[in-house]
């Protein structure tokens, strides 16, 4: 009988889990059967941390809050990663000792779910550590290395690492199956991130083949046991993390507006991903023009340089198909990456001429795009 669900995710020498017990089963043998799980986990891994995320125990998540889920982990050894958040921990579970009656405030709660709470296994866990957020780094950095292959297309630029890396590794594409092919096509643009793989001792570029290889084999635990074992590419990620993070902070400023610009279009361009917007600024309907006068005023005075896309929706009148509505409009430089040009249309109706709003101000531009 299922008592509840979780799961397991192993990246070098740590392993990401968490579990939710269903309501009936909290209180029970849930904890035992849970530690069962991680040392059969260590077993299979031989990883020297565990690692929850802090929606498990309440971040966004009322029900982990409600249920305390917190002390479960707590009460099985895991701990805070931040000093702060870990201190206020051990207050709080030092009251609960006190009084069995205490219960800790649910805004508490929240600040304890600040943060990834760890298990450590062994003295070294720390070291061993990869932070996660390092990931959505070598992430970004996957379009930044294709970009310096200078290919024609991301095709020819993939295949270019490909090639590359397996002259490297010592490995021959050929002889590779289907998915053996694909698996390295995914490794490609992550592993070419590392500056002195080149440089590296030839027994550091043979695990590193076999870590390639193992990952699609039939068996997982092979790949798991190799990648927790190589330090030297934990290492490596590690500085390329690093080093795409500063590389995307520096583009972000290079492709700030300029203040002293003497307009917006020359203070952006399509280089920075800019496409125009058409946004609707008023008519005759005062329902629209007040739902429409707050839009046409943001996206008048700034326009979007963060690394996401942004996009507004404009708003839009139902009128009888006899009466005519007048409207204005506003065709920016919209920082954005999945809007267009956007054609507005009253629901019914005749739409008549859009015209250019009032100019941004390109001094605000640029202060917002300094701001974090």
């Amino acid at each position: 009988m299922p008592i509840g669900y979780g799961g397991f995710t192993t990246l070098f020498a740590q392993v990401n889990t968490g579990i939710n017990v269903f309501p009936e089963f909290r209180g029970s043998e849930a904890a035992y059967a849970f530690e069962q799980a991680l040392r059969v986990m260590h077993a299979l891994t031989g990883n020297a941390r565990f690692v929850v995320n802090p929606y498990q125990f309440g971040a966004g998540n009322d029900e982990a809050l409600q249920s305390g889920a917190y002390w479960f982990y707590y009460r099985l050894g895991f701990r805070s990663a931040q000093a702060p958040v870990r201190a206020l921990a051990e207050k709080e579970f030092a009251r609960l000792r006190a009084d069995r009656r205490y219960r800790v405030p649910i805004a508490t709660l929240r600040k304890l779910a600040a943060c990834d709470i760890h298990l450590d296994l062994t003295d070294d866990a720390g070291e061993k550590f990869f932070d996660e957020p390092r990931l959505e780094a070598l992430g970004a950095g996957i379009t930044a290395a294709i970009a310096r292959e200078g290919a024609a297309s991301r095709a020819e630029a993939l295949a270019s690492m490909e090639k590359r890396l397996a002259g490297l590794l010592g490995i021959r594409l050929a002889d590779l199956s289907a998915v053996e092919r694909r698996g390295f096509a995914q490794f490609a643009p992550i592993l070419t991130q590392v500056a002195d793989l080149a440089a590296w001792p030839k027994a550091d570029r043979e695990a590193l083949r076999r870590i390639v290889r193992a990952r699609w084999a039939p068996r997982e635990r092979d790949f798991i046991s190799l990648m927790c074992a190589h330090d030297r590419l934990r290492i490596a990620l590690a500085r390329a993390a690093a080093a795409a993070r500063g590389s995307a902070v520096a583009a972000a400023r290079q492709r700030r507006p300029f203040a002293s610009a003497s307009s917006l279009a020359s203070a952006t361009s399509r280089v920075i991903g800019a496409r125009p917007q058409l946004v609707q600024a008023y008519s005759r309907c005062f329902g629209t023009n007040c739902s429409a006068r707050p839009m046409v005023s943001a996206t008048s005075s700034g326009v979007s340089i963060s690394v996401d896309a942004t996009s507004i929706t404009p708003t839009s009148t139902s009128l009888p198909s006899s009466s005519r509505i007048s409207s204005g409009g506003t065709c920016e430089w919209m920082h954005s990456s999945d809007t267009c040009l956007i054609e507005l249309r009253a629901s019914a109706g005749k739409t008549c001429s859009y015209c250019r709003h009032s100019s941004p101000r390109l001094f605000f531009q640029s202060m917002l795009a300094w701001m974090p």
